[in-house]
């Protein structure tokens, strides 16, 4: 497949809205492919493989290997421990990734550094329902980062301690 997204018309008869309007399953789905590229909201993946996996309480989307700003990501999206509809697990794992370019693609602000080719692990667990906004989600997890001859130019330690609390980030500008 040239272009992954060519299949999102079929993999959305797959799911149906219930009466809360959250999108869950209609049939069960075990669809792998490879493809020359994947565009997931602002992020570009070539030369992607991929599996998704659909049950009636559980939703699993895996990328086993994809290259992502000039290296390599792998990672995968699932459902949460209480079924769909109420939280989501996101694993990833980039190497030698340009992190400027990483930072661009995933609007990440003023906590990313603006250069440098590093490699992160990130772990996370969403939990809420799906029609939350992400900032109002309970977010836990793990990331970690690895930067070679990368720069911090706006590194804010109080908005890296403001990640940790309860207490909302402003909204961007």
């Amino acid at each position: 497949i040239d272009d992954i997204n060519t299949l999102k018309p079929l993999a959305e008869r797959f799911f149906a809205r219930d009466e809360h309007g959250v999108a869950r399953p209609a049939a069960m789905l075990d669809l792998r492919v490879s493809s020359r590229s994947a565009d997931i909201g602002s992020v570009r993946l070539d030369d992607i493989a991929a599996s998704m996996i659909v049950g009636k309480e559980h939703a699993l989307i895996d990328i086993g290997d994809s290259s992502f700003a000039g290296g390599r990501l792998t990672g995968r999206v699932s459902t949460g421990s209480k079924g769909l509809g109420e939280g989501l697990r996101l694993q990833a794992s980039m190497r030698g990734v340009d992190v400027a370019q990483v930072a661009g693609d995933m609007i990440l602000g003023q906590l990313w550094p603006k250069s440098g080719v590093g490699d992160a692990d990130i772990n996370l667990t969403l939990e809420g329902p799906p029609e939350d906004a992400l900032l109002q989600r309970k977010i836990s997890g793990k990331a970690s980062i690895r930067i070679d001859q990368g720069s911090l130019t706006y590194f804010s330690s109080a908005g890296l301690a403001a990640l940790g609390t309860a207490t909302p980030l402003p909204a961007p500008l």
